[in-house]
């Protein structure tokens, strides 16, 4: 994409006093009838890494972000949030390189420390390899619905209000929130929760330092969302209990080092 073309998907100053409170209520509302499908009919054995029907709700966070941008700014600010999807930009390469490698990086970790440590055995792996650029692309689209809200909408007024630390685990707390009933539907139990709950959150954390590093590319949130995924359902024994409280150890220290670096340094 041309330079120009960025920057017309650049969100307007405008942005960072979008209302927040209708928005998280939009998406949880709107959440609803996808809990109450999965609540009666279970389809987890029949779904990469046991997605429950309820994860079809990642279309909840666009169509709230889409609303409210409607209602704000009519039709060619909803264009122009829509456009945030597909924000390439050559400049952008070490972002998204990034974000393609570092989910990956940090899951063969977990496995690797969860292996020397005798908590896991490799006994195959849990998706055919061919398969995994398909599951890419199926987690890259449901990845774009979700980003254009988590990113595109509620990431600039969080930062502005809270900062970047504050936005990441405010934003991160309700995405996990959010997920709480899909997880308790896929039958997982607490300390697996949890685990994921303490990785989700320093997820976000880096996802919105990011977003911020690339210039405001929504695709590069995108990208790391999609990837998160993509390892859960190919990577052996990622989503075992001791892999994933590993990997979210391991993934707040990420969100650590990169929240430390990114504060402004003082002088004197």
């Amino acid at each position: 994409m041309t330079d120009t073309a960025s920057q017309a998907t650049t969100p307007p100053a405008e942005a960072e006093h979008r209302p927040l409170v209708p928005f998280f209520v939009l998406v949880s509302v709107s959440a609803i009838p996808f809990w109450v499908a999965a609540a009666m009919v279970d389809i987890t054995d029949r779904t990469p890494i046991g997605l429950p029907l309820s994860a079809l709700m990642f279309v909840c966070p666009v169509i709230a972000a889409g609303i409210l941008t409607y209602r704000q700014g009519g039709r060619p600010e909803l264009v122009r949030l829509l456009k945030r999807a597909v924000d390439y930009s050559s400049e952008r390469r070490g972002s998204y390189l990034f974000a393609m490698v570092a989910t990956p990086t940090i899951a063969l970790m977990s496995y690797g420390v969860a292996w020397l440590m005798g908590l896991v055995h490799f006994s195959g792996w849990p998706t055919p390899l061919a398969a995994v650029p398909v599951l890419f692309l199926a987690f890259l689209l449901a990845a774009a619905f979700e980003e254009l809200g988590w990113t595109g909408y509620a990431t600039d007024p969080l930062r502005r209000r809270f900062g970047a630390l504050g936005a990441g685990l405010i934003l991160g707390a309700f995405w996990g929130a959010w997920h709480l009933l899909p997880l308790i539907q896929a039958h997982h139990g607490p300390l697996w929760i949890v685990s994921w709950f303490v990785g989700t959150i320093a997820l976000r954390t880096i996802v919105v330092w990011l977003y911020h590093k690339s210039g405001k590319s929504v695709l590069t949130a995108t990208l790391m969302h999609a990837m998160a995924n993509v390892c859960a359902a190919a990577i052996p024994d990622y989503t075992m209990t001791h892999s994933l409280l590993i990997s979210g150890v391991l993934t707040a220290i990420v969100a650590s080092a990169v929240t430390l670096r990114a504060q402004p340094r003082r002088r004197g």
